[in-house]
């Protein structure tokens, strides 16, 4: 794409961003080339934002946008120190270009939702660090005043899938906050929404991919907080088919994470007197915090857990 002469400009510069992203991903990422990458995608697009007008400049705009949220994930996945400080710059630049796409360009509103669903990513990634509580409540309002007023099928499921993604990083960071409670209420907002969304949506790797860390997120509270590992299962059946699903463009040190997802899911089908899965699914997580552990995405601390486990459960049958 990006060595085609017939592209606009603009998308010859997208494909610049994508190709960032693609660099942050994978086995063989380099966080500083995709950063290198992007920045130098987002350069171009400031700068032909600036010197153009009407539909050219819109879609320049569009372009600046998606590259500072991908920048802003980059980053947020990186091991640089100024993370905390930088990712929030770039995420209140991408939304203060939208808020002129909308205003000045005429770009419907959906693409702040876009905005709001990678701002609360990035607090994700940073483990829950900041407040999701007011771009939570933004994007509902939104999302529910877009959807009210669309009836076409199509576009209320695309609006009812992007504001469930938003509650979806917005319950995982309520969880990592300790509030178990409002995490529960938002992943079950964004489940109804997700599965309504998806009756008219292509099953695709990243569909699978959040309804997989939906469902975990649901079945950890049970399990964890409310000591109801039956009703965690019930949850945890419905994540394990999409978390074994592995997405092309998810960041390389998710596998690790899905590890321990499942080496999780193993504790509760243990309690619950499926034992042979516990063991089988503790493993499957083990394996995959391993190879995390050899790509250097996670340490070896990371396997304590899942062989403690597993020498618990041959010792409890006697092996």
């Amino acid at each position: 794409v990006l060595a085609a002469e017939d592209l606009p400009a603009f998308e010859k510069t997208r494909a610049q961003v994508l190709h960032g992203k693609l660099l942050a991903t994978g086995p063989n990422y380099d966080y500083k080339k995709a950063m290198e990458e992007t920045v130098a995608a987002i350069k171009e697009a400031a700068g032909q934002a600036r010197a153009t007008e009407g539909s050219e400049r819109r879609e320049w705009r569009t372009v600046l946008v998606e590259g500072e949220l991908s920048l802003a994930s980059i980053i947020s996945h990186g091991r640089w120190e100024e993370k905390y400080s930088v990712v929030p710059q770039w995420l209140a630049s991408a939304e203060k270009i939208a808020g002129l796409l909308v205003t000045e360009d005429s770009a419907p509103r959906d693409i702040y939702l876009s905005v709001y669903r990678d701002l609360l990513l990035c607090l994700v990634i940073l483990n829950g660090k900041g407040d999701p509580s007011e771009t939570a409540d933004a994007a509902i309002q939104l999302g529910r005043e877009l959807i009210a007023a669309n009836d076409d099928p199509e576009y209320r499921s695309y609006l009812e899938w992007q504001l469930g993604t938003c509650l979806v990083h917005a319950a995982q960071i309520e969880y990592a906050h300790g509030r178990y409670e409002e995490s529960l209420r938002l992943a079950n907002n964004a489940d109804a929404l997700m599965a309504e969304a998806s009756k008219g949506r292509r099953q695709a790797l990243q569909t699978s991919h959040y309804m997989g860390r939906l469902h975990f997120l649901i079945g950890s509270v049970y399990a964890i907080h409310k000591r109801d590992h039956a009703t965690a299962v019930r949850w945890y059946e419905k994540s394990i088919p999409n978390l074994k699903i592995p997405t092309a463009t998810a960041f390389s040190d998710e596998q690790g994470l899905v590890g321990e997802k499942l080496v999780s899911i193993g504790v509760s089908l243990w309690e619950t007197g499926q034992r042979e899965t516990a063991i089988s699914l503790t493993e499957d997580g083990a394996d995959l915090i391993q190879k995390a552990v050899n790509e250097g995405t996670m340490t070896e601390e990371a396997l304590a857990v899942p062989f403690e486990n597993l020498a618990e459960m041959h010792r409890a049958l006697g092996n």
